[in-house]
């Protein structure tokens, strides 16, 4: 029970959209610190959680903040981008990643 609790408070946290282009991008830069400590450890599963997750970094939370980016922040958002593309690439490699 303690478990399923945890679990679904941690969930809600990751599916929170960030309040702030500011939040956004420091949202951003932890999900892919995250992924960069735990690559080693995701299975299948969770990499289809995890896309979830970077589709909506990349489509619904980026929309909502595209106007007020900077030069500065589209390219930490691209740096953001391709050390995901990276780690999947990773994980396509061993076969854990669905297309």
């Amino acid at each position: 029970m303690k478990k399923n609790i945890i679990l679904f408070f941690l969930l809600f946290i990751l599916s929170c959209r960030p309040y702030s282009k500011e939040a956004y991008l420091k949202d951003y830069e932890s999900f892919i610190n995250e992924i960069s400590l735990e690559e080693q450890s995701y299975t299948e599963k969770d990499w289809t959680s995890i896309e979830s997750r970077f589709d909506k970094f990349n489509t619904i939370w980026y929309n909502d903040y595209s106007d007020d980016f900077s030069l500065t922040d589209k390219f930490k958002i691209t740096k953001f981008h391709s050390q995901y593309l990276y780690y999947r690439g990773k994980a396509e490699i061993k076969g854990l990643f669905k297309k």
